[in-house]
């Protein structure tokens, strides 16, 4: 059973969010708030029996028999305020083929994070993204980005995001997350959005 006090906490939080992330217009937000908290609840602690943010992630308590995953450094103290505008955050994903992409199936990737206010909190410059080599993005956001080709369709990519798990296939821009396709000759741009909540902890690049 779900302790209603934290339940309704991690409701307050998302209602706080700018744009929610889940349909308050239809006189429906107690059902479509359940439908949220039920899709969002994507990690199963035991049989039947799923596990919400509250604070944790899947890396931190992972289900029994399995390893805690590495996580960034994060000696010192732990800041004081969010070192980002957390709420709705931001990713321009773009893919740029190169001499070997039809070859190879193989895209140069640059990615831009903003958060909520439209500030940049991470950045990378353009490289490969392959099965061999996945790409976990370091920002001020508290974990990691992490990304990867989707098997067999190397102009999708799966998005990872402590519990959030998506691909730039997933287009719903009524369900976050989500990334739009724009398509070009020799390029792609995904513009995508994802939930970027802040549990007082510190910056995976290691600037707070």
């Amino acid at each position: 059973m779900i302790a209603a006090p934290l339940v309704a906490g991690v409701l307050a939080d998302f209602l706080a969010y700018d744009p929610v992330p889940f349909n308050t217009d239809d006189h429906k937000v107690a059902a479509n708030a359940k439908k949220f908290l039920q899709d969002t609840a994507n990690w199963q602690r035991k049989q039947d029996v799923k596990a919400i943010r509250n604070l944790v992630t899947k890396a931190d308590n992972p289900p029994k028999g399995e390893p805690i995953a590495h996580k960034p450094d994060t000696n010192g103290p732990a800041p004081m305020s969010a070192p980002y505008a957390p709420g709705t955050c931001s990713l321009d994903l773009n893919q740029t083929k190169t001499d070997n992409t039809d070859r190879t199936g193989e895209y140069l990737h640059d990615l831009l994070i903003t958060d909520n206010s439209g500030a940049q909190i991470g950045y990378t410059e353009p490289g490969a993204i392959t099965p061999d080599h996945p790409l976990g993005l370091q920002s001020k956001l508290e974990e990691l980005l992490e990304m990867s080709p989707v098997k067999g369709h190397h102009s999708s990519v799966n998005l990872a995001l402590g519990q959030q798990m998506w691909d730039t296939t997933q287009n719903d821009v009524g369900r976050i997350p989500y990334c739009e396709k724009t398509p070009d000759r020799d390029r792609i741009e995904y513009k995508c959005k994802f939930i970027c909540g802040w549990g007082r902890g510190r910056s995976s690049e290691g600037s707070n």
